[in-house]
């Protein structure tokens, strides 16, 4: 993957970028903040332009090569998306059954999932490990833990202890980027678009 094949990906899910002497950023308003792929005589930087600040720079991670830097700055764009176009809008519009509030029930969670038609492939509530899924596990009768299981039913992932209502958002939002990555890479090739998928280590990046 390279800085290119990013911006027409990217594109495709309607985020404005532009290629630039130096590398790939996001298109911002006036006095808008932006995320950049900035290369200098070493390495690409992933970083934080903030216009606000009078155009200060944080680097915010080092690359030694455009492919690992492409996809790491896909995945964190996917994640962003994935929140503020459709987890977000679908917690306002479904406020009935409390997503992120501190009276969510597993009833709850389940509804949301139900709602949104996310099959139990993305999903398990009884201890059952599936690849490339997120396992929710009560500790207690209060609390619980979450986790992501990778290829092969590795565990990439494994939240610490959380009060359920916190553990059920966890595993709301992380089971519905799950869902959106697969449709996400589904519209891709239905566009004809030939795409490498992520491998875990990048799918968690979309997932934290």
């Amino acid at each position: 993957m390279n800085i290119n094949k990013v911006l027409l990906l990217l594109n495709k899910l309607g985020i404005p970028m532009q290629i630039t002497k130096n590398g790939l950023e996001e298109k911002s308003g006036q006095g808008e903040n932006f995320y950049r792929l900035h290369k200098d005589k070493l390495n690409w930087q992933f970083e934080l332009v903030e216009k606000e600040n009078n155009h200060k720079v944080k680097i915010l991670k080092s690359f030694s090569s455009e492919s690992e830097a492409s996809k790491y700055f896909y995945s964190f764009q996917l994640k962003r998306c994935f929140f503020e176009q459709y987890i977000y809008p679908f917690e306002q519009d479904n406020k009935d059954i409390n997503i992120g509030g501190p009276h969510c029930s597993l009833k709850d969670l389940q509804e949301a999932f139900n709602r949104l038609n996310i099959n139990k492939s993305y999903y398990s509530f009884n201890g059952l490990k599936k690849a490339n899924s997120i396992l929710l596990e009560p500790v207690n009768v209060t609390e619980s833990k979450v986790f992501f299981i990778g290829e092969d039913q590795k565990i990439v992932v494994e939240s610490p202890i959380a009060e359920n209502w916190l553990a059920y958002y966890n595993t709301f939002k992380k089971a519905y980027k799950l869902y959106l990555l697969d449709k996400h890479f589904e519209y891709l090739l239905s566009c004809g678009l030939d795409t490498e998928k992520l491998s875990d280590e990048y799918i968690k990046l979309v997932l934290s």
